[in-house]
């Protein structure tokens, strides 16, 4: 069973997003863990506390402007397969953002991840942007991480959305830059 968290910013795209990531994951039995994130605290605390009431091993991480499209958990098992010991990091491709060697912005993780990431998939120091990076590289570091085309989650961007133009902007966009630097500077502490 693979536990389906989604974050959302923005209710009025939610309910598609739940009914496709649930009808689309085949006969592979889900559970959906939502949340809204009214206070805007940004992507990587939501999705965090979502995966703490998660009750599955097994995680997906869709956001709330992806379209997930059929097949897509069934590849993405696949794939994680062919990692060591069959555990790790897929990035699922959101037709936009993704392709190999590209960031896990939507994903299947196994939480035998979060030892070694610090007890979190994604740090909460960031906004919005770049955990999804840092995830990628140090899962890549791990050598548990890989990309499956065939995991398709598409990108269904809401650029004119207001909360979404709080998450990207300026001001979020380089602090979250500046951190991913620190820290990976730092050697991710």
């Amino acid at each position: 069973m693979i536990s389906i968290v989604i974050p959302y910013i923005t209710p009025e795209l939610v309910e598609n997003v739940i009914e496709l990531a649930q009808a689309n994951a085949g006969d592979i039995p889900v559970e959906i863990v939502s949340g809204y994130d009214r206070e805007r605290i940004g992507a990587g605390p939501m999705l965090n506390k979502l995966v703490a009431s998660a009750r599955h091993n097994l995680v997906a991480f869709v956001a709330d402007d992806t379209l997930p499209q059929p097949g897509y958990l069934k590849h993405a098992l696949k794939a994680m397969a062919t990692l060591p010991d069959g555990w790790g990091l897929v990035s699922f491709n959101d037709d936009v953002y993704s392709g190999p060697g590209k960031t896990a912005f939507h994903w299947l993780a196994d939480k035998r991840l979060l030892p070694i990431l610090g007890g979190v998939f994604m740090h909460e120091g960031y906004k919005h942007c770049r955990a999804d990076v840092e995830l990628t590289e140090r899962c890549e570091a791990e050598g548990r991480h890989v990309y499956c085309p065939e995991a398709r989650v598409v990108q269904n961007r809401q650029d004119e959305d207001e909360n979404y133009k709080i998450f990207y902007s300026e001001e979020w966009v380089k602090h979250d830059q500046e951190l991913f630097k620190q820290r990976k500077a730092e050697g991710w502490p």
